[in-house]
């Protein structure tokens, strides 16, 4: 996680938010894996619904 968050750094994200993000590593990581998860499951439902109509 410390790789993405002075990639975010550097990408211009501020530091105030790194530090935030730092301080809710555990709420970051259950977020982002959530959000994975529902962008998963919806490419699934679309691939099926242009596959199968």
């Amino acid at each position: 996680m410390e790789i993405v968050f002075r990639r975010l750094e550097s990408w211009g994200f501020p530091r105030a938010g790194t530090d935030w993000l730092r301080r809710r590593r555990l709420v970051t990581i259950l977020v982002l894996a959530i959000l994975s998860w529902v962008l998963f499951i919806g490419v699934g439902v679309l691939s099926y619904r242009l596959v199968f109509g």
